[in-house]
């Protein structure tokens, strides 16, 4: 078993003092959980929290501290202030997934000091749309007499403390530039290097026979030695997510499946990147209640609705009363009001309080258009009265959830100075938006295996590497 996880240049530059840059947040996290495991194996109880940070997070709190230093005003573009933006000018016409695309086509032009030029870029509708998204962020700037981070790197001031960065040569060529300038060293290898295991490599016939193999293989390793630590590499992981949860929770924990309680977050494996916000129970029942409130749902909408356990009710059963009697009613859409109503006729008493909460909640939300300052709280106080998330004490992912989307609440808030004032709905369809831009995942305890999509150095030591999806048709990956 491999107790040293963190490699020791690493490790003594970190006991040392020296602020850690890392290629991503996933790798942040391995490099504080290694951390944690080492001091816990050297008998402390209190230690020092490590300064690991991604650039972007370095490199804002450098600019932070200048700025405080000189006494100088915040100018510094939020990141959200130009997703805001991007948003409105494509509003009309791709939606949100074409305003995410551009603003990483922006960022990726940065990252690695690509001029766009039309000869660049090339003649063509597409080329032309990232221009006229780039000279909108351009007057945006100039308006707020902000800039993005990107356009401030070369303003860092060499920070005081030692400054490392671990897999340099994986950075966005302006990121490393700007850390080699501030004298950023990369951890010298261990002398005489590390005994490497000789691969092996396993055939798979499909997708589902690779992931049932990686499963056993997880399997036949924890067994041999329950304190072993694995890492799976899949490039695809975002697409397999929901295979892999299912696989390795039954080949690693089976019992879970079986058990009286509804299962909770595995402690067997982690899966790095968390995944959109809109994709928890909890936070799409609040996004589903507050559509219901500020425009309609379909028919198998509000089943899920009725069907999710985050709202009070007398009669644990009554959600499946409710459930039949709307499918008798052959209707497809339902309003809040429409629901109400249906609710109040429905001759299933435990939810006639639901039915005066959801006229309550709705007319909460009626009036003019608002700022999303003013909407924020008003959203959270309409989903107060409905009964979200119901008065069943939570468990802690579900908890740190809830905190969550209180903190999303607040981002949209904040963004007040770059959308204009809406409607009820209006606001709740950006609101959707902003989940889905927004990963997130609830912290959970040392795992003994991790899955990643980044194929990235781990930068910390795993007793075995399982690296996925190297077949013909994704690797080597295409050029870019």
């Amino acid at each position: 078993m491999n107790r040293n996880r963190l490699p020791a240049p690493l490790f003594e530059g970190l006991e040392a003092g020296a602020t850690l840059i890392v290629q991503s947040p996933q790798r942040q996290a391995a490099i504080r959980a290694a951390w944690v495991l080492e001091q816990r194996d050297a008998g402390r109880t209190i230690w020092n929290t490590p300064r690991v940070l991604t650039f972007s997070q370095f490199a804002e709190g450098v600019l932070q501290d200048q700025w405080a230093r000189a006494n100088l005003p915040d100018a510094l573009l939020p990141p959200g202030a130009e997703w805001a933006t991007l948003r409105e000018l494509r509003r009309d016409a791709g939606g949100p997934a074409e305003a995410r695309a551009l603003l990483n086509s922006v960022r990726t032009l940065s990252d690695w000091r690509i001029a766009a030029t039309p000869r660049v870029l090339g003649l063509s509708p597409e080329s032309e749309l990232l221009a006229e998204a780039l000279a909108v962020l351009e007057r945006l700037s100039n308006e707020q007499k902000r800039k993005p981070l990107r356009a401030w790197l070369d303003d860092l001031q060499p920070p005081p403390e030692r400054l490392s960065a671990a897999g340099i040569d994986d950075l966005p060529a302006a990121h490393r530039e700007t850390l080699r300038r501030l004298g950023a060293q990369e951890p010298s290898p261990p002398a005489g290097g590390q005994a490497r295991a000789a691969p092996a490599i396993a055939t798979a016939e499909n997708d589902e026979h690779e992931l049932e193999l990686i499963a056993s293989w997880c399997r036949t390793e924890l067994e041999r030695d329950p304190g072993r630590r694995l890492l799976i590499v899949d490039a695809k992981l975002r697409q397999r997510r929901g295979s892999y949860e299912r696989l390795l929770s039954q080949t690693l924990a089976p019992s879970t499946w079986i058990a009286a309680d509804a299962r909770t977050a595995s402690t067997s494996f982690a899966i790095e990147g968390g995944r959109p916000l809109s994709d928890f129970p909890l936070i799409a029942h609040a996004l589903l209640s507050l559509r219901l409130l500020t425009g309609r749902l379909r028919f198998d909408e509000v089943v899920r609705w009725l069907r999710m356990p985050f709202l009070d009710t007398a009669d644990v059963m009554a959600g499946a009363a409710v459930e039949a009697s709307v499918r008798d009613g052959r209707k497809l859409e339902f309003t809040g009001d429409e629901l109400a109503t249906f609710l109040g006729h429905a001759e299933v008493t435990a939810v006639e309080p639901l039915a005066a909460r959801l006229r309550q909640a709705k007319a909460s939300l009626a009036g003019p258009r608002r700022t999303p300052a003013e909407w924020a709280p008003r959203l959270l106080g309409a989903l107060r009265q409905l009964g979200w998330h119901g008065s069943r004490a939570l468990r802690s992912d579900e908890q740190q959830t809830v905190n969550r989307w209180h903190a999303l609440l607040d981002e949209y808030s904040a963004l007040g100075p770059w959308l204009p004032q809406a409607t009820a709905s209006e606001a709740v369809a950006t609101l959707a938006d902003l989940a889905r831009e927004r990963n997130f995942d609830a912290a959970s305890i040392e795992a003994p295996v991790t899955l990643t999509e980044s194929h990235d150095d781990p930068l910390v030591s795993y007793d075995g590497i399982w690296v996925a999806g190297l077949d013909a048709a994704q690797w080597p990956p295409a050029p870019r």
